[in-house]
């Protein structure tokens, strides 16, 4: 690290469309990413061909015998292999801080870069959680409108019979746990999701930054009806929501569409 500027290394397990794995590399390039690694799920993915050439993006291709070489296989559980792509790479990271994102996530740090956001980190501070920030869509309404998470009150209050699935997760539809960045070096169990779990078997924590810092992390959870109704089976059977949850998923599924997207919550 030099003159208040950290190296950032971003890593993805992503399988999505090619104009979704293309602005998601753009965003971080722009965002000062040093590097950034990708896992294509499918070995095939024509963004491959595209983003091969960058030399600050290294491509790995979702075979058998790469799901082999980081202890898993390719038809185990998505997020067993994300688990283990991301670990593997934040266990060989050089540079000063790792954050592993989802393709439809993106830090926001206003008009700084992300070294220079994360190089005036306090030396004592070993993550940086940012808070989520997910995107709603607002027909007739000019922008991008995000919404945070908030207190159980007001969702009881603004939600209805929907506060008893949304209150969990701080009024948000996709998570509220936002993502860290992670310093590298330090003794790990292994990277999950959202965090890096220490030698201790506790994530590892530090900060956590959120609208006052003017620092998020945007997630565009809702990226259409179709394309939510598409992954129902695999949102309901990633590990990704509580029980209670993922059951109503399952029940709104075979709704005709209408009903389905009235129901959606």
């Amino acid at each position: 690290m030099s003159d208040l500027t950290a190296t950032c290394h971003v890593a993805c397990v992503l399988r999505e469309p090619l104009a979704r794995s293309l602005g998601f590399v753009a965003w971080y390039l722009d965002l000062g990413v040093d590097r950034i690694e990708l896992y294509f799920d499918d070995p095939a993915d024509p963004a491959i061909p595209l983003l091969e050439p960058l030399p600050q993006v290294v491509i790995h291709r979702g075979t058998e015998e790469l799901w082999k070489q980081l202890g898993t296989s390719a038809d185990a559980p998505f997020v067993k292999r994300q688990n283990a792509a991301l670990s593997t790479a934040y266990a060989a990271s050089d540079a000063d801080w790792f954050l592993a994102v989802d393709c439809d996530e993106f830090v926001w740090l206003a008009d700084r870069s992300i070294g220079a956001f994360l190089g005036v980190v306090p030396a004592d501070v070993p993550a940086v959680r940012f808070t989520t920030a997910e995107r709603v869509q607002t027909p007739g309404q000019e922008g991008q409108w995000f919404r945070i998470p908030v207190g159980r009150n007001i969702i009881r209050q603004n939600c209805g019979e929907a506060a008893f699935f949304l209150a969990p997760r701080g009024g948000l539809v996709g998570h509220a746990d936002g993502k860290s960045a992670t310093r590298t070096g330090l003794p790990f169990d292994r990277v999950r999701q959202h965090w890096v779990v220490g030698a201790d078997g506790q994530p590892i924590s530090g900060l956590t930054v959120g609208l006052a810092e003017q620092a998020l992390l945007l997630h565009f959870f809702d990226d259409g009806y179709d394309r939510w109704r598409g992954k129902l089976d695999w949102r309901a059977g990633a590990w990704g929501f509580p029980r209670r949850v993922a059951e109503h998923i399952i029940s709104l599924r075979d709704l005709p569409a209408d009903q389905a997207e009235t129901g959606r919550s």
